[in-house]
């Protein structure tokens, strides 16, 4: 760790995320978001937030922040004042068969969103207490891909009920570094360099779903997430390109 900044001790830290030259740190039930410096970590000023806080990242388009309060709900906030601008409610489209065993469909809200990480066009929103990453889009609510992340760490080889998948954030620079051949990656993460050749392509390997045709335009195309848990003894590196999912796993 190279430099850190203290949260008031009654204050629980639960999201973070940086907007030019500031962090935004949320907190879970103090109704506060802080404000810091991204270089000396002085604490700037702080915003009221009206909810609980268990997910924070930036609308690029936008210039808002996203929050996540534990339910199915999404809303954007003003970072300056911290004014609601607008919400979404998140919901899948889930298929079940009636007695007559015809197919029926049925739009049900995903409670408990948690972790958020926004990469264009689309609002990634983990689920506690699950191991999967829902893709969001983020003009509905429409959930329109899911990720499942059981393979990264198998739930038999965990000790306690509460250590399930809580972490995403996405790493473009590391994607531009890939795309050339190489990768630095912070010495402080045990992850080995990485390449398209090195890459391990697990996406049948229940790793994920179908991915094919995720991405509405070229943008976003490849993209690494740093992943992990609560209580995990690993972070992996999760590469997505061309619709699939290849991962490598530190120890």
């Amino acid at each position: 760790m190279r430099r850190h900044a203290k949260l008031p001790t009654d204050h629980f830290g639960e999201g973070m995320v940086v907007v030019d030259d500031k962090v935004y740190v949320l907190t879970w039930r103090s109704g506060v978001v802080h404000i810091f410096d991204v270089k000396s970590f002085r604490r700037l000023g702080k915003l009221t937030l009206p909810t609980d806080g268990w997910g924070l990242t930036l609308d690029r388009e936008t210039g808002e922040l996203i929050v996540s309060d534990g339910s199915y709900r999404l809303t954007w906030y003003d970072r300056t004042t911290m004014e609601a601008t607008r919400s979404v409610d998140v919901k899948k489209l889930s298929r079940s068969n009636d007695s007559n065993g015809s197919a029926q469909y049925v739009w049900n809200e995903v409670e408990e969103l948690n972790e958020l990480e926004y990469i264009h066009p689309y609002v990634y929103a983990h689920k506690w207490h699950y191991d999967d990453v829902y893709v969001i889009d983020p003009s509905n609510g429409v959930v329109v891909n899911v990720i499942d992340g059981s393979a990264l760490w198998p739930a038999g080889s965990r000790r306690h009920p509460e250590a399930s998948f809580n972490g995403i954030a996405v790493d473009y620079t590391l994607t531009r570094a890939a795309d050339n051949g190489s990768v630095a990656t912070p010495a402080s993460i045990p992850i080995q360099a990485m390449n398209d050749d090195t890459l391990v392509d697990v996406a049948n390997n229940n790793l994920s779903r179908d991915l094919h045709g995720l991405m509405r335009d070229g943008h976003d195309q490849k993209f690494h997430l740093y992943v992990t848990g609560k209580m995990w003894p690993l972070m992996a590196l999760v590469h997505i390109r061309h619709g699939t999912i290849a991962q490598r796993v530190a120890d």
